[in-house]
């Protein structure tokens, strides 16, 4: 499923994700949020998972991202995200991943 943020009629920023096994557990995986570089920084990406927040139902919600990404790993967690832990050489050219977390209240 995916959520798209628009400015002037072009997508600009899109949230995605998934259920992961059976529907009754109720498990979703954050596949991606990105926002275009031109307008990072004006509040889209906070936007767009907090309608996907407000839009799915889920337990528990997760994602992974390069241990390198910081930027990601500061927006996760002012979202309410958890580190969870590390998945070594996880990624391409053996770059570890971060996996994050947060059940729902």
């Amino acid at each position: 499923m995916k959520l798209t943020s628009k400015r002037k009629g072009k997508v600009v920023g899109f949230v995605a994700w998934k259920n992961v096994g059976k529907p009754k557990h109720k498990l979703i995986e954050l596949i991606r949020i990105e926002v275009d570089k031109k307008y990072r920084n004006h509040g889209i990406a906070t936007d767009l998972f907090k309608r996907m927040f407000k839009r799915i139902r889920f337990r528990k919600l997760f994602l992974t991202t390069h241990k390198s990404n910081i930027i990601a790993h500061r927006f996760y967690e002012k979202m309410g995200m958890i580190y969870e832990t590390t998945l070594k050489n996880h990624y391409y050219n053996g770059e570890d991943e971060f996996v994050y977390s947060m059940f729902r209240k």
